[in-house]
């Protein structure tokens, strides 16, 4: 990174910035869509479907929470460099990221928590024998 000026280097940090915050709202746009499309269909959408939804989803979520990562990591060593050239960058980056992961993994597993709970009965998983119902 020494061949980059103190600008370039800026203008890479900005831009990651931007990337990081385009690749939650694509996530965020996945996320939506499968939560109203599972609560629209309802009963209407077959277990086999769910399945297929959720297996997309998960996948579609590990690419982006890997990226996530590496964009971050990037970003940090950006800023971490404009530090020792004397810039501070004085951003609220780590905290967004830091609630952005969080929301990452909690949106998750309440997207696939509701992908299933929004079955119907009939198809809802069976325990001992015995509907989760019945309970």
């Amino acid at each position: 990174m020494d061949s980059l000026s103190t600008a370039e280097l800026l203008e890479l940090t900005m831009i990651l910035r931007d990337d990081l915050g385009t690749q939650f709202q694509y996530w965020l746009s996945i996320t939506f869509a499968i939560l109203i499309a599972s609560y629209i269909a309802g009963e209407r959408f077959l277990m086999p479907w769910r399945i297929f939804a959720a297996v997309l989803y998960g996948l579609a979520t590990a690419v982006f929470s890997i990226r996530y990562y590496v964009s971050g990591l990037n970003f940090r060593n950006y800023v971490g460099e404009l530090g020792t050239r004397g810039d501070l960058w004085t951003d609220q980056s780590s905290i967004i990221i830091g609630i952005r992961v969080t929301l990452f993994v909690v949106g998750t597993i309440g997207t696939l928590w509701f992908l299933f709970a929004t079955c119907s009965e009939k198809e809802k998983p069976m325990i001992n024998g015995a509907d989760l119902n019945d309970r």
